[in-house]
């Protein structure tokens, strides 16, 4: 008999078992396939494929794609066969918010899986940027209002003329909508430790020019008011924590505490960090991501309430 053939090697730049694979499927709200979806690794942007026409993907990642935890085997820019690593994997395609998930990647090892659900937007709208304007989703009531010259581009030049403002709110009350929510529920807290959200409403909002190209808050704006509609409920006696604003850094994977943004719950300020906090009101670099409203204990549970958001911040997707 003819001896085996050889593994194939490596591509060229790569050396053996520096290289892991994530597959999965990517489905919209009702579990249809989508197609054209764009898969790629958060960390530093790069797309990699794009679905097919049943929403399958498969995708390559490299050693420095990943975040190794401080634990594992090795350290730097690999790790060994049989490590686990975390990897950002970011999904976008036109006419649904974002989504970004992880996965436990192993150099060397069987291919992660992932099943992604991404959400439709639900409301936008063509406004000028000069004199701004609201955009509402019908179906929750829920709407962000953008004033006057309140956006720019990412390196901080003015934008003019009309600009699209894109809305797409959860209903967390829903197990099956709750797939379409970025990351996995895990948090950086106040303190830096980690904490676990439930989450009480989510939304995501976008701000794009003419073109398509992604707006930010501009330097010193008064920023954009998000009034998020949700029938979840959670008591803070019950909790133990007040409801707090979260965003979603599509990067870490992780939702990170907004200390600057004052929220207001059923009208009244939540007497939550941002409340306490004494420092001037942030300021913005991305117009668009997940931000929510959660209560939350460390390594416990996170609960978001019905609220209304002065957002000092960036335009993006938010969560409470």
């Amino acid at each position: 008999p003819l001896p085996a053939a050889p593994p194939p090697a490596p591509p060229p730049g790569l050396p053996g078992g520096s290289r892991s694979e994530v597959r999965g499927r990517v489905c919209d709200t009702s579990g249809r396939g989508v197609p054209d979806v764009q898969v790629g690794v958060a960390k530093g942007g790069k797309q990699g494929c794009s679905t097919d026409e049943d929403g399958c993907f498969s995708l390559s990642i490299e050693d420095a794609e990943t975040d190794v935890p401080d634990d594992a085997a090795s350290v730097g820019t690999g790790c060994s066969t049989g490590s686990s690593a975390s990897t950002v994997v970011s999904f976008a395609r036109e006419g649904f918010a974002p989504m970004t998930s992880v996965a436990q990647c192993v150099p060397g090892g069987p291919p992660a899986t992932l099943q992604v659900t991404l959400r439709p937007i639900s409301a936008s709208a063509v406004m000028d940027a000069a004199a701004g304007g609201s955009v509402v989703d019908d179906a929750t009531g829920s709407s962000i209002t953008v004033p006057p010259n309140a956006l720019a581009y990412p390196d901080g030049s003015p934008v003019d003329g009309p600009i699209t403002v894109s809305l797409s709110v959860l209903d967390v009350t829903d197990p099956e909508v709750l797939a379409s929510m970025p990351g996995d529920f895990s948090a950086v807290g106040e303190d830096g430790s980690a904490v676990f959200l439930q989450s009480l409403g989510a939304a995501w909002v976008g701000a794009t020019d003419e073109s398509g190209t992604a707006l930010s808050l501009k330097d010193g704006s008064e920023g954009v008011a998000l009034d998020l509609k949700s029938t979840a409920t959670a008591s803070p006696d019950k909790v133990g924590a007040d409801a707090e604003l979260w965003a979603f850094n599509e990067e870490s994977g992780k939702w990170e505490l907004q200390q600057q943004t004052l929220l207001k719950v059923n009208g009244e300020t939540a007497p939550n960090s941002a409340a306490r906090a004494t420092l001037p009101a942030a300021t913005s670099t991305s117009p668009r991501g997940y931000k929510g409203i959660k209560k939350g204990k460390k390594m416990g549970r996170k609960i978001d309430a019905k609220y209304e958001q002065d957002d000092g911040g960036p335009v993006g997707l938010v969560e409470g």
